[in-house]
């Protein structure tokens, strides 16, 4: 099974994250894969309606994160833009 490592989480996110995961029973990582799979439904679901361009703006502190979304949003969403 695949791993997927982030550095340089920002502390807010990491705060949030868990506190979603302890209201959902969860541990971070299964919080986090959760979270991954649901943005995908999300982008499958406005293709599904003919949504014809997905442009999502994030903010990354590290080069790493940005190509890790690089990676994981190839071939679903038209442009990945941001800081």
């Amino acid at each position: 099974m695949p791993t997927l490592t982030l550095k340089g989480l920002p502390a807010d996110v990491h705060r949030r994250l868990k506190a979603r995961a302890a209201r959902h029973g969860r541990s971070l990582n299964v919080e986090a894969i959760a979270c991954l799979r649901a943005a995908l439904e999300q982008i499958e679901a406005l293709r599904a309606e003919g949504v014809r361009a997905i442009v999502v703006d994030m903010h990354c502190e590290a080069t790493s994160e940005k190509n890790a979304m690089g990676w994981f949003l190839d071939g679903k969403v038209s442009a990945v833009l941001g800081t």
